[in-house]
């Protein structure tokens, strides 16, 4: 799998590429479309390992409080489980173009996006009695947005995801308070809860997380910790850092 996270890797970076030298171009034509990218890595204790990256685009429609969305999410897990009480590791890795719609709140104070697309995912875990085995699945992916401000700098976000393939759900609630103004950014932190589960592995997650909006322009960077308890292991700690950045 090394040389598959090296491609997607130079794949990801080709694409940056490519966006960034035909934004201006776009942008000229419709002032209505906007770009963004978000990504993070969070590790736990036990060694198990979570990373993402996505790019995607906004287009204001006619009617200014509707937007079409497009995104496309690359995502890789290292995970570990038990079978026989012995530790056996596995890795996933999935890519997700997602399109969708989003509507603002009446007072351009919060949203609510609904998204879904195709979802092909590459697994490799290893075997008691048997080598590793690799395998490709297929399926579709659906995913719900609400994300809420107040005058008070207080923000709520929640995200809901489900995946067809395994039959997987995952879900996380953020709850952030602006703290303090430097510069032309803020410096938040808040709380997180995040459960995600199927009929074989199930977990929950509670910690604590601190962001910085506008390091550089439209550059936001939030680190995070927390306590995890799951199926594979009972209790571990997860650490994670995270990035937004609109263009």
């Amino acid at each position: 799998m090394g040389k598959a996270r090296v491609l997607a890797v130079i794949c990801i970076c080709a694409l940056c590429v490519i966006i960034i030298n035909t934004k201006n171009t776009l942008a000229a034509e419709n002032k209505k479309l906007q770009w963004e990218s978000f990504g993070g890595a969070e590790v736990t204790s036990e060694g198990e390992a979570v990373e993402y990256f996505s790019v995607g685009m906004m287009r204001t429609l006619s009617e200014p409080k509707w937007i079409i969305l497009g995104r496309v999410l690359g995502l890789h897990v290292d995970y570990k489980f038990e079978v026989e009480d012995e530790v056996l590791e596995g890795e996933l890795s999935s890519v997700t173009p997602y399109i969708g719609i989003r509507r603002l709140f009446d007072g351009y104070d919060g949203s609510i996006s609904l998204l879904s697309g195709p979802d092909i995912e590459w697994v490799e875990q290893e075997h008691t009695d048997a080598p590793a085995r690799k395998e490709r699945k297929n399926g579709i992916s659906v995913q719900g947005e609400l994300d809420k401000w107040w005058p008070s700098e207080r923000n709520l976000s929640l995200i809901l995801n489900y995946k067809s393939v395994d039959d997987f759900f995952w879900g996380r609630l953020r709850v952030k308070d602006g703290i303090l103004k430097l510069g032309d950014g803020s410096l938040f932190v808040g709380v997180e809860g995040v459960g995600m589960g199927n009929a074989d592995f199930g977990a929950l997650q509670i910690g604590a997380l601190t962001e910085l909006t506008n390091v550089v322009s439209n550059l936001s960077v939030a680190l995070k910790a927390g306590y995890k308890h799951s199926s594979s292991f009972t209790e571990s700690a997860y650490t994670g850092i995270e990035f937004y950045f609109s263009f």
